[in-house]
């Protein structure tokens, strides 16, 4: 071989040093076919280093010398080098770069035309898969006897040596460019990375080129790497159920390699990998091959190459202590991040995970994919789908394609891929063009399976129909139950990508409309969806959309509020607490968020009860309780109530209307308490306050280092303080602290920080509130009034009771419908009656008047939660008896009397002339009664009720009238910078404060018991001196004469606060004032004056002219209504009796005038309907139209039609066919014109009509004609045969005739029938042929209708 060789070396240097353009040596033999044992010796001479087998290049080439020397002359190291000019005038070994490019450009173009639609019916249909097979014969015939194709291919085989025998091809395909990158490489000492990239893209790109156009390339390249990992995955196939699939996708082996040892011949390996070689060394020696597989799209060719190298992967990435083999995320521990190397992530992203695309939709191949990933971490796994999804999906990477770039074939994604997505894109979206609620089984099982290989694709298109179409939220959902595990968890990270998680410019887009108040459909949609999606899929990852949000939540951004919102309520099943609007809560829902958790969610939607998700519930809570999330938020959402005030906008920002702000500011309040709620809550999890405690910075941290104020920073705190004030109450720390594991005193640890009594949280104290209101307000009273919640200090038991009785109706109703008999027959009637209206068939009546399982989990349901009610009802009032006691027991210190400070402060005794501290009202009302009520509904009620509890108790010191003349001060200020919800937190404290202030005010019994010689009574010195009081009022008390001046000056201060935000222009006063106002209509105004100018003020609002703000029109119309009828009701009780009674007189007299005007309407429609009756009896004579009533009472005949009759039947034709009959004379067919009312069959004339349509028997009687077309005589019957109908009605016995019409004679049923003979049917030889029996009535309609011919006819 190698003779010849250097033979030809020598004769080609001779000839071209002497003349160039001499021919090569050996040219003429680049036709013929080499044989395989050439090529296999030309290898095995190069593994050992005899022969080089790149100074073979200037042999099968033009190459020239001098490049072959500079390579021939040192070993190729790919690492070293510089920069240098290839010389382009050279040749090159092959063509085999030029047949790549080629077919990169006949490929787009193929693919470019994928899913268009020619509108040119002329134009000849192109078949893709045609043009793209004949390309890869034509292709595989022309480099069939490559010479450099064989020589690589057998170096691959024997060798084993990827980057030898790639650099090798590199150099034949690249010719001088490959040759002076070496070169420069071995005169420079330093290594160059860009050379180094340069010749390891060349070397990618030449390997890439040789696996797409040759397919026996690729199959060796699949053979190299399967025998590099064959003793290492053979350790780990135990059994042969682990063994990957024999051959191709076909189940054949694919033996087109022309270098495959038939089965008793073996070929030398110098393969690096042993059983020992770590992860990163596989993907090192592995990641260039398996990638050149990948972008050529070969790799579908070995689908046993795909599922070696997955269960390969899979066995290394899995962590020693996890033996877990399930596909939920939940049960599996993953990997840290940083342990993977990069190598193992270039495997990963280059050919595991794209190469899913290239093969067909399946199952198997996704979960085996599935295996690998679901042991890494989410952040890992979303990189990859990111990759995978680069630079865009289906024909987006084809259109930012440049022309160099299309024609160099630099493409920057797989063509295979680009194609395969494309295919999977189409079928999906004829899949999704014909899904509905009816063929959802069917169709969502052929959506998922187009989903398998390519689930970017199809979930980002379904994505996009969501965000216009929020239609198809529960069928999408529903769908997915026949997706693969790996296809939920891409469902995921494309839904954070959605939502603008993907760093891509879908980031961008807006998120609000026009008005920055109402979020955009499209992310509406997506937040409905993500709700519902991770409540039937709870398993799928959750962390990277919770991460996503905390990190906007920080950029100070709220848009996406509403995702964490939905997932809360919907996945969490959290929706009882939260709320549209506190302004829309109605007395009812107010009294059931007074009570237990389980009376919130009966009293939430009315007594419907979502259905819960424990596992999604469960699940939520446990990612937000790791890593500190959950608490990460709260914080977060905490601070972002701040930003949303008082942050600067940015110079290109547009300042956003005051609206926008206190919807935001809304809306993180909401979401905030809705959280703390969630992750404070034990009925699912018993240690979540536990978690939570560990979680939640101290009170002081939570207020000193992260900004928080002190009424938030107690709210977020005070589920664990009132656990640690009340944590004896529990029944299971009760029974352990019995049986001696925990002393009954000591609470446990986790709680310590969060205990009243610890030095942290008492020292924390004094930095939550300016030292100068530590003068006015105890530290007592301060914990006493932020400890406590609603539930500690009201028990509705009306509401309770309601509730408890209701659910026990429905379980008697339930119990009656299990055990049937006449006491469910009522029930059962009513639901078949629902089910008949509803269109139902028999069976479906039947189904619904059945006890089934859904009523058998109702009917449990219903009695668990009257037995928890009752319990929760008793728990409370236990509750708030002990609140009560302890309020009495320390009542004495919450108050600080200046007096008393005074005198302790200089070290004298104190005095028993005690001076009430005219400071205390307004620093209480500052510091603890205002923050606290505007933040929830649930704080709004306890304010008002701690404010009447600390009067009932008789709290020394406590100023109630001082106190509510600070609240009114501060409420009627507040009108003018409060948002929507703060207005209905204030609106319903108001509300409750004044049901007692009116009844103080109103009735004198109730003043007297209540409020008279009371220390709430008493004033301070300077509130007395201000308002005119005398001095007895700061001992004994006002009287009740002071009380209604004092509740004037309230009143007439509401009002004109009222009136003044219903006059301005800004949309948020008049919006604040109509929901407060709203909220107490039942208690304010009492007033007519103030009540009169309120309506007078209400009027504008209510016109036409307020197009601009139809909620405030609208909410102005629904107040004006409810203000009227309160009024009428005797609301204003200080409204004179003349004046009302006069009032009165005026409504009765427009009251009379509306009816006197209706009257008149009626009369003139009634005149003016007989003015159109009169008008049409006058047209009567001329077009021969006469009014209904004075129509002839004529049952055959209608007046309304012409006088002349119907028009006579056209003339028949003469080629008309006949019709001859069994007996009788041959008869033209013919059809029944258009004008000719006759109903009978073609054939038959008006005697046969009218005796079968009236019923003509064997009488002999037929009607003849008056002339006009009507019949209007009888005569003899058909000799035909023909009989009239049977009757509806059976004749009564022994009767052979009918009554005459309107006779008094009266039919009977009853009776002996024996004589009379039921009438045969026709054609029945069994029938009787006695005219009066033969056809029912026949002869008794002759006796009545026959004869002289009646003057009716």
């Amino acid at each position: 071989i190698l003779q010849p060789a250097a033979a030809a070396a020598a004769a080609n240097a001779a000839n071209g040093a002497n003349n160039p353009a001499a021919p090569v040596v050996g040219a003429e033999k680049r036709g013929n076919t080499y044989p395989r044992s050439l090529y296999l010796s030309t290898a095995f001479l190069c593994a050992h280093d005899v022969l080089d087998p790149h100074a073979l290049l200037p042999h099968i080439s033009g190459f020239s010398n001098s490049a072959a020397a500079s390579v021939a002359s040192k070993p190729v190291a790919v690492g070293k080098g510089k920069d240098a000019k290839p010389n382009a005038a050279a040749n090159i070994a092959t063509p085999l770069m030029s047949a790549y490019q080629s077919h990169c450009t006949d490929t787009i173009k193929r693919l470019k035309k994928l899913g268009v639609v020619s509108l040119n019916s002329s134009a000849k249909k192109d078949d893709g898969k045609t043009k793209k097979e004949e390309s890869a014969a034509v292709n595989a015939e022309a480099f069939r006897n490559d010479p450099v194709i064989g020589i690589f291919r057998a170096l691959l085989a024997l060798t084993g040596d990827w980057d030898s025998s790639a650099a090798f091809l590199a150099h034949a395909a690249s010719g001088p460019a490959f040759a002076s990158l070496v070169q420069q490489q071995s005169n420079d000492d330093d290594d160059d990375e860009k050379d180094v990239a340069k010749l390891r893209s060349m070397m990618d790109t030449a390997a890439l080129a040789a696996c797409t156009i040759c397919e026996g390339v690729a199959s060796d390249v699949c053979g190299h790497v399967g025998s590099a990992v064959g003793d290492i995955y053979a350790e780990i196939a135990h059994n042969g159920s682990n063994s990957p699939m024999k051959g191709n996708k076909n189940g054949k082996v694919n033996r087109s390699s022309i270098l495959l040892p038939s089965p008793s011949t073996g070929t030398m390996s110098f393969g690096v990998l042993t059983k020992d070689s770590s992860l990163s060394e596989i993907s090192s020696v592995l990641k260039d091959p398996l990638s050149s597989l990948v972008k050529s799209g070969m790799i579908c060719r070995s689908q046993s190459l795909y599922v070696k190298m997955c269960r390969l992967y899979k066995t290394r990435l899995t962590p020693p202590s996890s033996s877990n083999t399930s596909n939920d995320i939940e049960s599996s521990e993953e990997m840290d991040p940083s342990s993977i190397d990069d190598d193992t992530l270039t495997v990963l992203s280059t050919f595991l995970v794209p190469s899913l695309s290239l093969f067909p939709s399946d199952t198997t191949l996704p979960a085996e994919l599935w295996a690998v990933l679901q042991n890494l971490h989410y952040t890992i796994r979303y990189k990859l789908y990111s990759s995978w999804r680069h630079p865009g999906l289906e024909k987006a990477t084809l259109r930012a394609l440049s022309p160099a770039a299309v024609r160099s074939g630099a493409v920057p994604k797989p063509l295979g891929i680009i194609e395969s997505e494309i295919d999977t894109g189409i079928a999906a979206r004829y899949v999704l063009k014909r899904i509905s609620k009816e063929n959802i089984a069917d169709k969502g099982r052929q959506l998922a399976k187009t989903s398998h290989n390519n689930p970017l694709v199809v979930f980002t298109d379904i994505l996009g129909k969501i965000e216009s179409y929020d239609n198809l939220i529960l069928m999408m959902v529903d769908t997915f139950e026949f997706v693969t595990p790996l296809g939920l968890d891409v469902m995921g990270y494309c839904l954070l990508v959605s939502l603008g998680g993907g760093g891509e410019a879908v980031g961008q887009r807006s998120r609000t409309k026009m008005g920055g108040l109402d979020t955009e459909q499209w992310l509406a949609s997506l937040e409905t969806f993500t709700g519902a999606f991770y409540k039937k899929f709870p398993s799928v990852e959750l962390r990277g959309i919770l991460v996503y949000l905390t990190r906007r939540f920080a950029a100070g951004q709220a848009s996406e509020l509403g995702v964490l919102r939905s997932l809360i309520k919907t996945a969490g099943g959290y929706g009882f607490v939260d709320y549209d609007s506190t302004a829309s809560l109605s007395d009812l829902q107010l009294d059931g968020r007074c009570g237990s958790r389980l009376l919130k969610r009966e009293t939430s939607s009315f007594g419907v009860v979502d259905d819960i998700n424990r596992r999604a519930s469960q699940r939520l809570r446990s990612v937000l309780q790791g890593d500190d999330l959950g608490v990460i938020i709260l914080i977060l959402l905490s601070q972002l109530r701040s930003k949303a005030l008082y942050s600067k906008p940015s110079s290109n920002t547009v300042k956003e209307h005051v609206k926008v702000i206190g919807s935001t500011y809304d809306d993180c309040e909401a979401v905030l308490c809705l959280l703390l709620e969630y992750l404070s809550d034990t009925s699912m999890d018993s240690k979540a306050k536990e978690k939570f405690a560990n979680s939640l910075p101290s009170l002081g941290h939570l207020h000193q280092k992260y900004g928080i104020d002190a009424a938030v920073a107690w709210m977020l705190c005070r589920p664990l303080v009132r656990k640690s004030m009340f944590y004896m109450d529990d029944g299971k720390l009760l029974a352990a602290s019995k049986s001696g594991s925990l002393s009954p005193g000591e609470p446990p640890a986790y709680l310590k920080p969060f205990t009243t009594s610890s030095p942290e949280m008492t020292t924390s104290y004094q930095s939550l509130l300016p030292s100068a209101a530590w003068e006015n307000i105890t530290p007592t009273m301060f914990e006493t009034f932020y400890s406590l919640a609603i539930y500690d200090m009201v028990c509705p038991e009306e509401r309770y009771n309601i509730d408890i009785d209701r659910l026990k109706k429905e379980c008697e109703r339930l119990t009656q419908l299990q055990t049937g008999g006449a006491a469910a027959r009522g029930q059962m009637s009513v639901l078949a009656a629902a089910a008949a209206a509803a269109g139902g068939n028999y069976e479906q009546v039947r189904r619904a008047t059945a006890f089934t399982k859904t009523h058998a989990a109702e009917l449990d349901r219903l009695k668990r939660n009257v037995d928890q009610l009752s319990k929760d009802f008793q728990r409370q009032k236990k509750r708030c008896g002990l609140v009560l006691e302890k309020l009495k027991g320390k009542k004495e210190s919450l108050i600080v009397e200046s007096e008393k400070l005074k005198e302790e402060a200089d070290g004298t005794t104190p005095s028993n002339n005690i001076k009430n501290n005219s400071k205390f009202a307004p620093a209480f009302t500052t510091f603890c009664i205002y923050p606290r009520c505007l933040l929830s509904p649930e704080d709004s009620l306890y304010c008002a009720h701690f404010v009447k509890l600390l009067h009932k108790i008789r709290v020394p010191g406590f100023l109630t009238i001082e106190l509510i003349d600070n609240i009114v001060n501060a409420v009627t200020g507040s009108f003018y910078c409060m948002t929507e919800d703060e207005a209905g937190n204030c609106s319903i404290f108001l509300n409750e404060l004044w049901k007692c202030v009116n009844a103080w005010r109103y009735d004198n019994d109730t003043f007297a018991s209540e409020l008279k010689d009371t220390p709430g009574s008493q004033l301070s010195k300077a509130f007395a001196e201000e308002h005119g009081i005398e001095t007895h009022s700061l001992t004994s008390g006002i009287t009740h004469d002071d009380y209604k001046a004092i509740y004037s000056q309230w009143h007439h201060k509401i009002g004109s606060a009222a009136i003044g935000c219903l006059q301005s222009s800004e949309y948020m006063h008049t919006r604040a004032a109509l929901i407060v106002l709203s909220r107490i209509v039942q208690v304010f105004p009492t007033q007519p004056k103030a009540g009169d100018r309120i309506l007078k003020t209400l009027v504008p609002l209510q016109g036409d002219d307020n197009n601009a703000r139809p909620d405030i029109r609208a909410t102005a119309q629904g107040y004006s209504s409810q203000l009227t009828k309160a009024r009428d009701e005797g609301m204003w009780k200080e409204e004179n009796i003349a004046v009302t009674k006069a009032r009165q007189e005026r409504e009765k007299m427009k009251a009379e005038e509306r009816k006197k005007k209706l009257a008149k309407q009626h009369e003139d429609l009634k005149k003016e309907s007989e003015m159109i009756s009169r008008q049409l009896n006058d047209n009567n004579g001329r077009d021969g139209w006469r009014p209904r009533d004075d129509r002839p009472r004529q049952p055959w005949a209608d007046q309304r039609m012409h006088s002349r009759g119907p028009p006579p039947p056209p003339p028949l034709s003469a080629v008309a066919p006949k019709f001859t009959p069994k007996s009788g004379d041959p008869r033209e067919l013919h059809g029944r014109p258009g004008g000719d009312s006759s109903r009978g069959r073609p054939g038959m004339d008006r005697g046969e009509v009218w005796e079968r349509d009236r019923g003509v028997g064997g009488s002999g009687i037929r009607p003849s004609n008056d002339g006009r077309g009507r019949q209007v005589g009888g005569g003899e019957s058909s000799s035909r045969g023909i009989e009239r109908r049977k009757r509806s009605r059976s004749p009564e016995p022994g009767e052979d005739t009918e009554p005459l019409r309107g006779s008094t004679q009266k039919r009977s049923r009853g009776g002996e029938r024996g004589d009379w003979a039921a009438p045969h049917r026709r054609g029945d030889p069994s029938g009787s042929s006695d005219p009066q029996q033969s056809s029912r009535g026949g002869a008794r309609r002759s006796d009545r209708r026959g004869g002289g011919g009646s003057s009716r006819y």
